[in-house]
Order: structure tokens, then sequence, then C-alpha cells
């Protein structure tokens, strides 16, 4: 008996699970990404944070090439890291911690 062939179909597979959006891409220097505290430890909170820094600071540094201070607000900074609260004294202590994180550029 002869088969149907099978045409193409239009029908896309669906998820079964829903994946946010990708994060928008952050190119750092690799000296920046491979970084080691000289003393204790860098949380996950301060890592985001300082990688929101550097994000930000790229993109000032985009329009004004030559630029050599950077600003943000405290509640950009709590959206770009994804921090959902809006805690100010938290986001500065954890900025604070990261200025006196004496850190080994270059880890690797």
């Amino acid at each position: 008996m002869a088969r149907k062939q099978a045409g193409k179909t239009t029908d896309t597979q669906v998820s079964l699970f829903q994946t946010p959006e990708p994060p928008d891409l952050l190119r750092k220097a690799v000296q920046a990404i491979h970084i080691a505290p000289k003393s204790g430890k860098i949380g996950l909170q301060q890592r985001k944070m300082f990688s929101s820094l550097i994000k930000n600071a790229l993109r000032q540094e985009s329009f004004e090439p030559g630029r050599t201070s950077f600003s943000i607000s405290i509640a950009a900074l709590s959206h770009e890291s994804g921090l959902n609260s809006n805690n100010t004294k938290y986001v500065k202590d954890t900025v604070n911690s990261l200025i006196s994180t004496v850190v080994n550029w270059d880890y690797l």
C-alpha cells in the first residue's frame, strides 16, 4: 500500500518550560572578568553590581569617548543588577564594600 509523503508543516514545537528573554550581553575585558579579592570573598550581589557598574561605564563611554568619571542612579543600579528592592541602604553598603575591596586583576 502506498504511503502519503509527509509534507512540510508549519507547526512549531511548544516549549515545556518558558524561558525568560536572555539578558543583554555584556562584553567586559578579560582582566575584569577574572578578579579575585586579596582578602575575603566577593558575593553574588557584589559581582552583579560590579558588572552593572562596568556595563554602565562602557555605555556612557561609547556616547562620550575619553570620559573619566561615570554616574548611575541607585534605582538604575538596583534594576540592572536584578535587585527587586527599594532598599537604598543595602545598595550603598554593597557598592561601598566594592570600593574597599582590593582585587588582583587578571587573576588567571
